[in-house]
């Protein structure tokens, strides 16, 4: 069994990537239609050069631009991403971390989902409210805007960051990319009743979508009637698909062309 974390590679068409994470390499696929089934077809193998910094992971990896790669470094505070070539060879740093203060397990709890389309690139870790948007300008890398869409409850001790089960609300699953709007998939449970659940029971999913518009304008706040675990988006942005938590089935939601202004 491999571990991959998928990722768009031309958006349009049936290829995409898949970052093994024990070899530290990406591996190119495309989906090809076998009558009544899809196959993947692997047809290229890179390594993903993890520069200079002997705990680096890069743990997860998503197209800047149209010719670079960001993955989650957790350097510095202040070089939250590495930037990679086309290649995959590390070249730079870039970006800040979602809090301000510095702390030194920000690989255990700041990791979180990263999606790429349309001219920009979103992280939204997985227990911070928190988004943050980055694009490719003049071949630099910089983040265009931020935005946290619910309070931030964390504590700090030295250098090391807790989260307060108890106080600290939701749990971010996914983000997707339309022309028009970004979409952040979040739980709004208390942290502890999400995680202390029966044993042998999957986590509870998300019921709450997010809608950004590209330039970071809160447009929308939704309420799905399952709870979800992944969504993406038709090509026309007229509907969201959902696979449910935890049975994982496929469904989907009308969505509309314009939305009432949120307060």
């Amino acid at each position: 069994m491999i571990w991959t974390f998928p990722f768009a590679y031309t958006g349009s068409d049936s290829t995409f990537m898949a970052y093994d994470l024990p070899s530290r390499s990406v591996i190119s696929y495309t989906l090809v239609n076998r009558g009544d089934s899809l196959t993947m077809r692997a047809h290229d193998k890179r390594r993903v050069d993890q520069g200079d910094v002997p705990l680096q992971d890069n743990t997860k990896l998503c197209r800047i631009g149209d010719d670079h790669y960001m993955g989650q470094c957790f350097h510095a505070q202040d070089h939250f991403f590495s930037l990679l070539d086309k290649d995959f060879n590390q070249i730079g740093y870039f970006g800040n971390s979602p809090i301000p203060e510095s702390i030194t397990n920000a690989g255990d709890r700041l990791q979180g989902c990263m999606n790429a389309g349309y001219g920009i690139s979103i992280f939204a870790p997985y227990e911070l409210p928190y988004i943050g948007c980055y694009a490719m300008r003049d071949g630099k890398p910089i983040k265009l805007w931020e935005d946290n869409f619910a309070e931030k409850t964390y504590l700090v001790r030295g250098t090391t960051l807790f989260f307060k089960p108890e106080e600290t609300i939701g749990y971010t699953w996914n983000v997707a990319i339309g022309k028009k709007y970004i979409y952040i998939l979040w739980n709004d449970d208390l942290l502890f009743k999400y995680f202390e659940r029966p044993n042998n029971q999957d986590p509870a999913g998300a019921d709450i979508v997010f809608i950004y518009d590209h330039d970071g304008n809160r447009i929308a706040r939704l309420k799905t009637d399952v709870e979800l675990c992944k969504i993406t988006l038709s090509e026309d942005e007229q509907t969201l698909y959902g696979l449910t938590q935890p049975d994982y089935t496929l469904v989907t939601f009308d969505l509309p062309e314009t939305y009432p202004a949120i307060k």
